[in-house]
C-alpha cells in the first residue's frame, strides 16, 4: 500500500507561505523530519504531541483499518539537509549515525546536543543492562529511543551520506589520503538496493 501525504498533520489551517518565510532553511529541514516521524507514529497507532495538542489516528474495528508500520514515505528532498531528512536516508544511514550516539564523547558527535539527549535517556537504565539497551539494533536498525536523536546534523557528522557525486568525491579523497579499503555497512529495509547503489557509485 502506497500513501501520499500532501500535507503536514496540523490542528489548524496554517498560512504555509508565511510559515516558510518565517522559518529559516535549517528549521524547515528539521520540521520536515518532525512531520515524517509524526506521520509514522500516527500510522503505527501511537499518540503524539503536535502544536500543543495530543493527537492520534483512531482505528475502530468496524472500519477495517489497522495500524501499520511499513508504509513507504516519500520526501521530495533537495540539498544536503534535505537529503538527510529523507525517510530512506534515515532508515539506511540511521544505524550508522546511532553508532555515533553510542560512542558519545569518544566519537564523531562529541559535544552534540543529540548525544546529551541520548545519554539522558540512557542514564536511568541500570548499568548492568545498558549494553543491552544500547545494542538492541546495533548497526542494523534504529530503536525508538534513538530515533529522536537521529537528526540531519547527526547523519551528516557521523556517516558518509550524500548524493552519488558527493560520495564519489569522498571515496576519491580517502584514496588520495592513502586508504586502500572501505568498509561499507548497508542498512535499512532494502539491503540489495543499498548494495547496488554503493556499487554503482563506487564504480564496482
Amino acid at each position: 500500500m502506497d500513501i501520499g501525504c500532501l500535507f503536514a498533520p496540523t490542528t489548524r489551517a496554517p498560512d504555509h507561505i508565511a510559515e516558510a518565510e518565517r522559518l529559516g532553511a535549517a528549521d524547515r529541514a528539521s520540521r520536515i523530519e518532525e512531520y515524517i516521524l509524526g506521520l509514522r507514529a500516527l500510522m503505527a497507532g501511537e499518540e503524539i504531541d503536535w502544536e500543543g495538542t495530543r493527537i492520534a489516528l483512531t482505528f475502530p474495528g468496524q472500519s477495517g483499518l489497522a495500524p501499520v508500520t511499513d508504509v513507504p514515505v516519500l520526501a521530495a528532498a533537495h540539498g544536503p539537509k534535505g537529503f538527510a531528512t529523507s525517510p530512506r536516508v534515515v532508515d539506511a544511514a540511521g544505524p550508522g549515525a546511532a553508532l555515533g550516539l553510542h560512542l558519545g564523547e569518544f566519537g564523531p558527535l562529541a559535544g552534540a546536543d543529540e548525544v546529551r539527549g541520548y545519554q539522558t535517556w540512557l542514564a536511568p537504565v541500570p548499568e548492568e543492562r545498558r549494553h543491552i539497551g544500547t545494542h538492541r539494533e546495533h548497526l542494523i536498525g534504529v530503536t525508538p529511543e534513538e530515533r529522536p536523536c537521529i537528526t540531519p546534523k547527526v547523519i551528516e557528522a557521523a556517516t558518509a551520506t550524500g548524493t552519488p557525486e558527493q560520495i564519489r568525491e569522498r571515496l576519491k579523497h580517502l584514496e588520495q589520503s592513502g586508504a586502500t579499503t572501505v568498509a561499507h555497512q548497508p542498512a535499512g529495509p532494502d539491503i540489495e538496493r543499498e548494495l547496488r547503489a554503493f556499487a554503482t557509485t563506487a564504480g564496482l
